[in-house]
């Protein structure tokens, strides 16, 4: 899913979150998956993709899932494409 941003950032954000699912059906009882959230305009926005993986986790999975995160800059340069 694309997201407006500022026509003139200097740089984008994305929020890398890393899911931790405990149980036996898993491999040595563990299964880890990083996805990515972006890209954002603001660092703030990046944070909140964070945060609401957080929330969800302990909302609906109940103590089997983690949810750990942080957020990548990068600094966009923009080119003609013709």
């Amino acid at each position: 899913m694309s997201r407006l941003m500022r026509g003139d950032a200097p740089t984008a954000f994305r929020a890398v979150i890393t899911t931790r699912d405990e149980g036996e059906e898993y491999t040595n009882g563990v299964f880890e998956h990083t996805s990515y959230a972006g890209p954002y305009g603001t660092i703030g926005a990046a944070r909140a993709a964070i945060t609401r993986a957080e929330r969800d986790a302990g909302r609906y999975w109940r103590g089997t899932r983690t949810v750990t995160g942080y957020v990548e800059r990068s600094a966009q340069a923009w080119e003609r494409v013709e």
